[in-house]
């Protein structure tokens, strides 16, 4: 089946998708993101991932392009029409495409009536291919903080996360980290947010620590559920780190 991409306000083939080469996304990375995953056709801790993409919108002063509702339709009608079962759905917002009457590639903000510009895609992803992965585990390396002070948006401008992440792979190793992060002891499993791959080992949890101001909602929902287990904070170094072992273990709350 050919996969369909929804494009202000048209689904249209995936291969025809486009936005205009003047869109402040395109010219000034001037817009943000968010990833929902999808488990049994349902967007996992929606309202989550909903609250992050308001407050993300919010630090740029770009208003949201439609309400909340709204968006939750177009968003499973994406998922709806591409067939998702498990997978993940990616949505794009950014400041949109100035007006033909105001000067080409201009730094300052175009009108405030711009429309934002809407792109949300979807794509399946094998749950045995990631539980087998995950059973296999893989290599991470560290790399020095380089993204903008700003972290705390989920900003399409993605670049020192990209050269991480081939710096990884140049290494051979699958995933990078920059961030801090804290241990909780006295539980089964260690747990550590990077940008895609979590870590497990007997009797500590990781996740990403909260004062490098980036909000991770995978990571609140796992520290709420964890708190909840009375677990103990404690700080881990990035040596200690390092013997773990690598796999993938989620907190599901499909919503």
């Amino acid at each position: 089946m050919s996969r369909i991409a929804y494009v202000n306000g048209r689904f249209v083939p995936f291969a025809e998708a486009s936005v205009h080469v003047e869109d402040r996304g395109f010219q000034f990375a001037d817009g943000v993101y968010e990833v929902w995953s999808v488990r049994g056709g349902r967007l996992n801790d929606a309202d989550g991932h909903f609250d992050r993409l308001d407050r993300s919108l919010g630090e740029l002063s770009i208003d949201p392009p439609m309400s909340r509702g709204a968006l939750k339709v177009v968003l499973k009608e994406t998922i709806r029409r591409n067939r998702i079962r498990d997978g993940l759905l990616y949505l794009q917002v950014t400041r949109g495409q100035p007006s033909l009457r105001q000067r080409p590639r201009d730094s300052t903000f175009p009108d405030p009536w711009t429309p934002p510009s809407v792109v949300a895609t979807a794509r399946s992803v094998s749950p045995v291919a990631a539980e087998a992965r995950a059973d296999q585990g893989i290599a991470v390396i560290t790399t020095p903080e380089t993204r903008w002070a700003r972290c705390d948006i989920k900003t399409v401008g993605l670049l020192p996360n990209l050269l991480a992440k081939q710096k990884a792979k140049d290494a051979g190793a699958t995933e990078h980290n920059e961030r801090g992060f804290r241990v909780l002891r006295q539980y089964r499993a260690k747990i550590r947010h990077c940008d895609s791959a979590f870590t497990d080992e007997v009797r500590k949890i990781v996740v990403g620590g909260h004062d490098d101001g980036v909000t991770a909602v995978a990571r609140d929902r796992i520290s709420l559920f964890l708190e909840r287990l009375e677990c103990l904070w404690e700080d881990l170094s990035q040596d200690d780190a390092h013997p773990a072992r690598t796999g993938h273990r989620e907190v599901r709350a499909a919503v």
